[in-house]
């Protein structure tokens, strides 16, 4: 949504139906692999434990001083004694390099999962970004002024007229790469139109044209579902804190925010951004768990 107009909770299609719209193959040459995306290290401790080996010797005298054996049989004992000793002392160090070799590769193993989790993130990133810009041409228009449904419309026709009308924007159907109505039809609800334009010049004058004329009709980006449930998250905090924002919109597919009383633009497209964003704002952090 562009910044300046009147908010309202876009509507989007599924991966399905917007994945549809572009098969960009160069796409992933153009912005995957780059590197840039951070990664989250995750730090496991293990605790190692050190077998205690009770001195038989200590607790055989001990027990010798209270009774009155003869002293060859003293000597026996103590002599017995010091070969349990001597076993439980092999024992107890098997033992405990067993556990120290346990806890290496456990750490070795936990060094392993966090370097493949990092992996995942980042091509989960990468992915993510993939799927953004295919839809860089892509936006959703919705609003009382999108004409009802009819049984054999032509999308594209719909949408070249009521641009002309509601925005003054000269559209021609060369404008129009693919269009067709979202979501599921719904009695006394016209389903929003998604359209992929040829440009994003086209994009900019369409988003120009509704800040300027404001009409009863709204072009929001398409945004792929992560970024989506983001913009949920964040636009729901901007409900209960409506007094600490001043901007909150999308832009290229990227969730700007700006509070009130700072210079600071925040940009969010993923989990870790808005992570960041939270930490940095403890009380939008609380909102935002209390609604799981």
């Amino acid at each position: 949504m562009a910044p300046g107009r009147r908010n309202k909770k876009p509507e989007e299609a599924s991966t399905s139906e917007e994945g549809a719209l572009s098969q960009d193959a160069n796409v992933i040459t153009t912005i995957g692999g780059t590197g840039r995306h951070n990664t989250t290290t995750l730090t496991t401790t293990t605790t190692t434990t050190t077998t205690s080996v009770p001195d038989v010797t200590e607790i055989i005298n001990q027990e010798l001083s209270n009774t009155n054996l003869p002293g060859d049989m003293q000597a026996l004992v103590t002599i017995l004694g010091k070969v349990i000793q001597t076993q439980f002392d092999t024992y107890f160090s098997k033992v405990d390099n067993l556990i120290t070799a346990n806890n290496r590769q456990i750490d070795q193993m936990q060094t392993k999962i966090n370097e493949l989790e990092n992996k995942i993130i980042n091509l989960e990133t990468t992915i993510d970004d993939v799927d953004q810009y295919e839809r860089r041409d892509t936006v959703i228009i919705s609003g009382l002024s999108l004409p009802d449904e009819l049984t054999n419309e032509n999308p594209c026709d719909l949408i070249v007229n009521t641009i002309k009308h509601h925005l003054h924007v000269n559209m021609t159907h060369a404008d129009i790469n693919v269009a067709h109505r979202i979501g599921r039809k719904t009695q006394g609800k016209t389903r929003p139109i998604i359209v992929k334009l040829q440009n994003r010049i086209k994009k900019s004058e369409l988003v120009h044209a509704c800040i300027t004329v404001k009409p009863q009709l709204y072009i929001n980006e398409s945004l792929t579902p992560k970024r989506r449930e983001i913009y949920t998250v964040i636009r729901r905090i901007r409900t209960q804190h409506k007094h600490l924002f001043q901007q909150c919109h999308t832009s290229d597919g990227k969730i700007i925010v700006k509070l009130k009383n700072s210079t600071i633009k925040h940009t969010i497209t993923n989990d870790q951004s808005l992570a960041l964003f939270l930490d940095n704002h403890p009380i939008f952090k609380n909102t935002a768990e209390n609604m799981n």
